[in-house]
């Protein structure tokens, strides 16, 4: 990982969670194999929606939103329904008040949570393999 510069990791790791946000459920899993592994649990979170059938047979449900908590922000991707388009935000967030919150585009959501990650990777070891197994090409 130490040949690739700062810049050079947020991007493929903007392009891979850009990918990956696309398809919501598959972006949760992927937070949750990846980033969970390798820090606090209360970095990512997944909301999820369960039909009664869902809560019958013991099932997970469909994930409806996942939220990123890094430094003083919370990136949230969810949606109104199963189906819908995810919308993207951003809170600034201190001591559990939020003092704004934005909506962004895909792109930018993504280029500014990979570029949470990177600064946070950098200061611990445990992230840095988080973001190594993010970069990791992934096969279909």
């Amino acid at each position: 990982m130490s040949e690739l510069d700062d810049a050079a990791q947020v991007q493929l790791l903007a392009a891979a969670l850009r990918d990956d946000a696309r398809d919501l459920s598959l972006y949760a899993g992927f937070m949750l194999t990846t980033l969970t592994s390798a820090l606090p649990p209360e970095v990512v979170e997944v909301e999820r929606h369960r039909s009664l059938a869902e809560k019958v047979r013991g099932a997970e449900g469909t994930v409806v939103g996942v939220t990123v908590r890094l430094e003083d922000r919370r990136w949230t991707l969810d949606r109104d329904r199963v189906g819908a388009a995810p919308q993207a935000t951003v809170c600034h967030e201190v001591n559990g008040i939020v003092l704004s919150t934005d909506r962004l585009a895909l792109d930018s959501w993504a280029a500014q949570v990979a570029a949470a990650v990177v600064r946070v990777a950098g200061a611990t070891a445990g992230s840095g393999a988080a973001l190594e197994q993010m970069l990791r090409p992934r096969g279909l």
